[in-house]
């Protein structure tokens, strides 16, 4: 019979209702089907409500509600959840009183099985007419003084987020109920629904908002210490919207709080306080700062990492005078984590180098590098990544010995792990001395050749972008190592750094252009065809700076490579226009 319910949906709209109709006779026939066995076929046919016609809508829902009334009380459950389920279907003026006929029938059933309807028909207060809800409201949130107090969290969770959905008149008295109505319910339950109620703070008139922060504190500490992180992390994230004068209590309040909690579960709670730095005024952050950073110390070494990942992130909001004590302090921190735990933490703390005074970034600099030096060295290449990007912000004279220092670890990373450090640091060429750049260009490139081949590609593209920077005299040369170094390349990875060559080709001193271009094309001819295209593409532009007794060569050495290129559009007729334009020019 519940299968055949199922299918109403399928007949044609005018044969919906008899169908329902028959089929609720059936089910309540004693001779077709025991009372204690009509649950599952009112639930599915309750579950068709939604597709008859909306003026049969709110009697078969009053129908299927009698017909409840037969089934034992300890079966009703399931029934009235979906019946409650399909209160949205009904016209806006009869949902109320199908709420109340409902909420009047949970009382029937026995307490310990009524949960799970009152948490189903508090999710539908928001669809009761406004001038209903706060009624509605506070209806189900007697009825829940009912429920055996052990069950009463989930209700009390739902019935918090309705909050919401009250006149603003009402909201803080019913934050108020729900929070006295959690005072009933088992210590070891009440964390969830005190998560939930912090969360409707932001619904609070801004007036009401300071004292709900401190009532919701004060009953979370009653729960057991073990159960008050996630609230106190949810608090937490409520600092942003109290009175700006209030904050800074209030982040003490919640510091002092997580003081209680087991050590090891209090990271979550001091991580999320710690974004809240920012808030306070700027008078207190440099105190808040030191306060959380504190008591980090007491938290297991294994559960610090993410904390001091927070707090490096709040240095940047620090007062400029204190952002330097802060960084040294939180890089001391650091080395009481495990080795192999550190390398996040030291890759934010570099990246806050560019907020410290110019005076201290050096030493900055030199204090990670040799911290970096304390992790595994297969952790340690995101960290020296995020170091070679800190060059361009040192003292000119002291560029050139970053550069090399960050080298030097790079050395002892393992191969496969080098290339994106070695990238950073190959960016960094050009803001070195100009007396110092060839030998930098060099050492990078002799350190791409001890990363295994099939890695190389993306550093020398890097690299091959940096001749330019390179003093004139010493172009070509590099150009040629450049070349040479690809030819270690898998031949399917060659076409980037060979469209990245060809593009320095401009750069060269004029007599050597034409024996560039030839070598970039033999090089082309060594590509799967099917990689090839790109190369040729960048070639079109260097055609022109050739003198003009090459042209033509180097036209017919593209237009041979056109021939033998499968992979895109031909190039002739964009060469022509190019040579075309040097013509007349």
């Amino acid at each position: 019979m519940g299968a055949l319910a199922s299918r109403i949906s399928y007949l044609p709209l005018d044969e919906r209702v008899a169908a329902f109709h028959s089929l609720l006779a059936a089910g309540k026939a004693e001779g077709m089907l025991p009372a204690e066995n009509r649950s599952g076929v009112l639930s599915e046919l309750t579950g068709t409500i939604c597709w008859l016609p909306t003026a049969d809508r709110t009697r078969a829902f009053n129908q299927g509600l009698a017909a409840v009334g037969a089934v034992p009380a300890e079966n009703r459950s399931g029934v009235l959840s979906e019946l409650t389920g399909t209160i949205c279907w009904l016209p806006l003026a009869d949902r109320t009183r199908a709420f109340n006929q409902v909420l009047a029938a949970v009382g029937a059933v026995p307490a310990e099985n009524r949960s799970g309807v009152l948490s189903e028909l508090t999710g539908k207060i928001d669809l009761l007419p406004a001038a209903d809800r706060t009624r509605a409201f506070n209806q189900v949130l007697a009825t829940v003084g009912a429920v055996p107090a052990e069950n009463r969290s989930g209700v009390l969770s739902e019935l918090t987020g309705t909050i919401c959905w009250l006149p603003t008149a009402d909201m803080t008295q019913a934050f108020n109920q729900v929070l006295a109505a959690v005072g009933a319910v088992p210590a070891e339950n009440r964390s969830g629904v005190l998560s939930e109620l912090t969360g409707a703070i932001c619904w609070l008139p801004t007036a009401d908002r300071t004292r709900a922060f401190n009532q919701v504190l004060a009953a979370v500490g009653a729960v057991p210490a073990e159960n008050r992180s996630d609230a106190l992390s949810e608090l937490t994230r409520k600092i942003d919207l109290l009175p700006a004068a209030d904050k800074t209590q209030a982040f003490n309040q919640v510091h002092a709080a997580i003081g209680a909690v087991p050590a090891e579960n209090r990271s979550g709670a001091l991580s999320e306080l710690t974004r809240k730095i920012d808030l306070l005024p700027a008078a207190d952050m440099t105190q808040a700062f030191n306060q959380v950073l504190a008591a980090v110390g007491a938290v297991p070494a294994e559960n610090r990492s993410g904390v001091l990942s927070e707090l490096t992130g709040a240095i940047c909001w620090l007062p400029t005078a204190d952002r330097a004590r802060a960084f040294n302090q939180v890089l001391a921190a650091v080395g009481a984590v495990p080795a192999e735990n550190r390398s996040g933490v030291l890759s934010e703390l570099t990246g806050k180098i560019d907020w410290l005074p110019a005076a201290d970034r050096t030493q900055a600099f030199n204090q990670v590098h040799a911290a970096i030096g304390a992790v595994p060295a297969e952790n340690r290449s995101e960290a020296l990544s995020e170091l070679a990007r800190k060059i361009d912000l040192l003292p000119a004279a002291d560029r050139t010995q970053a550069f090399n220092q960050v080298l030097a670890a790079i050395g002892a990373v393992p191969a496969g792990n080098r290339s994106e450090a070695l990238n950073e640091l190959t960016g960094k060429i050009r803001w070195l001395p100009a007396a110092d750049m060839t030998q930098a260009f060099n050492q990078v490139l002799a350190a791409i050749g001890a990363v295994p081949a099939g890695n190389r590609s993306e550093a020398l593209n890097e690299l091959t972008g940096k001749i330019r920077w390179l003093p004139e005299a010493d172009r070509t040369r590099t150009f040629n190592q450049v070349h040479a170094a690809i030819g270690a390349v898998p031949a399917e990875s060659r076409s980037g750094v060979l469209r990245h060559l060809t593009g320095m080709i401009r750069w060269l001193p004029e007599a050597d252009i034409t024996r560039a271009f030839n070598q970039v094309h033999a090089a082309v001819g060594e590509v799967p065809t099917e990689h090839r295209n790109s190369s040729l593409r960048r070639s079109t532009s260097v055609v022109l700076r050739p003198v003009e007794g090459s042209q033509r060569a180097a036209l017919d050495h593209v237009r041979a490579a056109e021939g033998r290129n499968h992979a895109g559009p031909g190039l002739l007729p964009r060469l022509r226009r190019w040579v075309g334009r040097r013509r007349g020019a």
